[in-house]
């Protein structure tokens, strides 16, 4: 069994999808969806954001590995910046946190 702390972490890591797909997710899992909310909310609030800087020949993929986040979830940080996430540019500052 997950707690619903663990499965705060996750939804920030971008593992069980938004909207009705996470609330039917945590439902699956045994867990109160909204209490999942709460502890979700409660955790932003105190999150520092965190920036990386992209150089030459850095891809997605290996700030994924540095920095244990999923794709999906960087994509969701930076909405406003990546609209393909092929096409990264040098210098971009890149929200992993």
């Amino acid at each position: 069994m997950i707690t619903i702390a663990e499965a705060a972490q996750n939804v920030l890591l971008g593992k069980y999808e938004n909207g009705k797909k996470r609330r039917k997710a945590l439902q699956t899992l045994g867990l109160d969806a909204d209490a999942v909310q709460r502890r979700l909310n409660d955790l932003v609030k105190g999150a520092k954001a965190e920036y990386v800087t992209m150089n030459s020949g850095d891809t997605l993929s290996q700030i994924v590995e540095r920095y244990d986040i999923s794709v999906a979830a960087i994509i969701k940080l930076n909405s406003a910046l990546i609209k393909n996430p092929d096409c990264i540019r040098v210098g971009w500052k890149i929200r992993v946190k």
